[in-house]
């Protein structure tokens, strides 16, 4: 069974609640920034697609940008954008929320700080709030 559904949703930052991933402008190569959530945005809305059989590998589709995932390069301090490339994410559950991993298993998802528009990035697992991420059905 997957840690998370195949579904439409909203990915928010456990530090920092009131921001959800956003594909700036619903624009296919754009960056993907925290933004603070608005209930008919779709730009912050993201389809899980579980891939593979272990039950915590999914591509994050954005519902603003068809054919658009979201992607990083596999090392730290790399901001997350829009692409048609396909990216394999590892989620792994923590206290609270999930952890999303880089295929290399080196680097996750972070919020950097609590300011709005704030580039998501990746960055070196610290166990830190700000690298959790809950997924809220959207």
């Amino acid at each position: 069974m997957p840690l998370i559904e195949n579904g439409v949703y909203r990915i928010r930052n456990c530090e920092f609640p009131r921001f959800v991933a956003d594909l700036v402008n619903g624009d296919a190569h754009g960056p993907i920034l925290a933004h603070t959530e608005e209930s008919d945005n779709v730009n912050d809305q993201w389809r899980v697609i579980n891939v593979g059989d272990g039950g915590n590998q999914i591509m994050l589709g954005s519902m603003a940008a068809p054919g658009t995932f979201a992607l990083s390069a596999q090392f730290p301090d790399n901001n997350l954008f829009g692409s048609y490339v396909q990216m394999e994410w590892t989620v792994v559950k923590a206290d609270y929320g999930y952890y999303l991993q880089t295929p290399n298993g080196q680097c996750v998802w972070e919020l950097p700080d609590g300011a709005d528009n704030v580039q998501i990035k990746v960055a070196l697992h610290t166990a830190k709030n700000n690298t959790k991420w809950t997924f809220d059905k959207a």
